[in-house]
């Protein structure tokens, strides 16, 4: 091999690592703002009590990770903010953690269901007309309801990771429109949670080198737990979002 060809394949190489991490990465990242309505029924000895909340907007933020490596996922990350008070006259009694309050009571409450989503993924099916996702999505969050009175306080709560399944799909259509959904949920015994959206958008800039778009959608997240501290939680938020994303 001689000095010519030497020089020649440490430029190609070296082109070739230039170019490289461009093509084989595709980084997302966006924000939401959610037009949030949480609902909260709260079931003890027969007696149910509500506490709701009017709309608000949240925000939702997220990152979205994609690349040629076949045998790694790919990942996206979400966090989302919603956390909320109100408060109600109580219906029967309810009891929070050890504290039991009565109809002669009218409590403030607040509830807490901020979490993180961890999603790895894989791309099963993907061109540039339709593309299909099927993976884990692992939701980080410490959910609490909060009770207090002007004499007494109490909390019950869940934390940790649960895993769900998590699918996801995206069709793109003439003039750079699309619509995408993404749904993950599990349930078993007393427990279940899911969350699942669906949007409509369009790509303002569509280049080589970067793409922006906009879109508006419907999200709904759903969480139950039966005999958490004695007391049966079930929490609902839904509502319309807009948002925007920039792609690399």
């Amino acid at each position: 091999m001689n000095l010519k060809t030497i020089i020649l394949t440490g430029a190609c190489a070296g082109a070739a690592l230039a170019i490289t991490p461009a093509q084989a990465f595709d980084l997302t990242v966006g924000a939401q703002a959610w037009n949030e309505d949480l609902k909260i029924e709260a079931r003890y000895q027969g007696s149910t009590n509500s506490f709701n909340s009017d709309h608000d907007y949240k925000p939702v933020i997220w990152a979205q990770l994609e690349h040629n490596i076949s045998i790694l996922p790919n990942l996206k990350v979400r966090y989302t903010d919603l956390e909320r008070t109100a408060g109600t006259a109580i219906t029967g009694s309810i009891k929070i953690d050890d504290v039991v309050y009565s109809d002669s009571d009218f409590v403030h409450t607040k509830t807490t269901l901020t979490h993180y989503d961890v999603i790895p993924y894989y791309n099963i099916f993907d061109n540039k007309i339709f593309s299909a996702s099927l993976g884990l999505d692992v939701k980080i969050g410490h959910f609490k309801i909060a009770g207090w009175t002007q004499t007494e306080s109490a909390r019950a709560d869940i934390k940790g990771a649960l895993p769900l399944p998590y699918a996801a799909t995206e069709v793109n259509l003439p003039f750079n429109f699309f619509i995408k959904g993404d749904v993950a949920g599990f349930g078993i015994k007393d427990y279940a949670i899911y969350d699942y959206e669906v949007a409509a958008g369009w790509k303002a800039i569509d280049t080589d080198i970067i793409d922006t778009a906009v879109e508006v959608g419907y999200r709904k997240f759903y969480l139950s737990g039966d005999d958490i501290e004695d007391l049966n939680v079930h929490a609902k938020a839904d509502g319309f979002f807009a948002g925007v994303s920039i792609n690399y």
